[in-house]
């Protein structure tokens, strides 16, 4: 069984504060993924990313500050081109570092067959 530290209970969690989207109720993955599906166009891969002006991100910066503060926990799921966007590799992508990895095993491979 689970650990005697652990307490269990069913609690639905609920987002509230001013960057929860208007009528906003209780979420659960699976209420997310049906609102998620009531629309036709889910948008376009691949178009170029859109930066808020400093004033924005500065007011949406300050929002989630404060959320966070009178959060008693705090959980952050995001999607992997999160990283991307600040620099940091990926894992598939043509300068990605699996990517990066198996071209320099290819190489490696090659230079040993030729001895």
């Amino acid at each position: 069984g689970p650990p005697s530290n652990i307490t269990h209970r069913r609690r639905q969690a609920s987002i509230e504060g001013p960057l929860a989207p208007r009528g906003y109720a209780a979420m659960s993955s699976a209420g997310y993924a049906q609102r998620l599906s009531r629309y036709d166009n889910k948008g376009i891969c691949g178009l170029p990313e859109t930066l808020d002006s400093r004033r924005v991100f500065l007011n949406k910066a300050e929002k989630l500050v404060a959320m966070i503060r009178r959060a008693q926990y705090v959980v952050v799921l995001t999607g992997a081109g999160v990283s991307t966007s600040a620099g940091i590799p990926d894992f598939r992508g043509p300068r990605g570092i699996w990517t990066e990895e198996e071209r320099r095993e290819r190489e490696e491979k090659r230079r040993n067959k030729k001895r």
